[in-house]
């Protein structure tokens, strides 16, 4: 062969070398192609997340304003519940309070009230025990006048009048202020009994017993009557 023929086929040789360098080199770029897509697909869904994780952290300073708008709004609620929670409470209180005072008030008119009758008592016991000072002074003055009329008259039934008089007060005059017993009681009824006298007894007897004969005759007779009519009709 020729060198012109050999360096052709040099130059042949070195083209499809160099052609099949640039074929190989096309198929790592196509098969780096996928790879370098992957690679920007990778970035863009790491700078989406990265861009929503950002988004979402200035979302919650966001939602912070109306949470705090909401708790703002809240608060005058919340303090009219307890108004209107404290209200009643204070109706309650001033109600405990005005029963407070009204029991007191009653305490203070029932005291009032007994120490009025304690003083009534007082005064009636006081009343009584002048009345009583004033009544042995009467039956006193009484004796002394009757003693004095005594002397004087010198006419028998006269003297016998006033000395009964004079007895019975002086009986009395020991009693003036003494309370009554049962006994004592009986002793002046029976003081006040009107015993019959003699003849007054033999008279209620005799009717008594003529009463008594005349019933028993009469029943008599209309049981012997009856038994008289059976024995008839049998």
């Amino acid at each position: 062969m020729s060198k012109k023929e050999k360096e052709i086929l040099e130059n042949e040789l070195e083209d499809t070398m160099e052609l099949d360098e640039l074929e190989d080199s096309e198929e790592e770029v196509v098969e780096d192609e996928p790879e370098v897509e992957e690679e920007e697909e990778t970035e863009v869904e790491e700078e989406s997340e990265e861009e929503e994780e950002t988004e979402v952290e200035e979302e919650p300073e966001e939602d912070e304003e109306p949470e705090e708008e909401e708790e703002s709004e809240e608060e005058p609620e919340d303090e009219e519940e307890t108004e209107s929670e404290e209200a009643p409470k204070e109706d309650k209180k001033a109600d405990k309070e005005k029963e407070k005072e009204e029991k007191k008030i009653a305490k203070e008119a029932e005291k009032a009230e007994k120490e009025a009758e304690k003083a009534l008592a007082k005064r009636e016991k006081l009343e009584a025990k002048a009345a009583l000072i004033n009544r042995k002074k009467e039956l006193e003055h009484q004796i002394d006048k009757l003693e004095k009329e005594l002397k004087e008259t010198k006419e028998k039934h006269v003297k016998k009048e006033l000395k009964k008089k004079i007895k019975e007060l002086k009986k009395e005059r020991p009693r003036v202020g003494k309370r009554d017993t049962f006994l004592g009681d009986v002793g002046k009824e029976m003081k006040l009994v009107r015993w019959p006298k003699r003849e007054e007894v033999v008279k209620y007897t005799i009717a008594t017993l003529v009463f008594v004969i005349f019933f028993a005759l009469f029943f008599y007779a209309l049981d012997t009557l009856f038994a008289l009519v059976k024995g008839w009709i049998s």
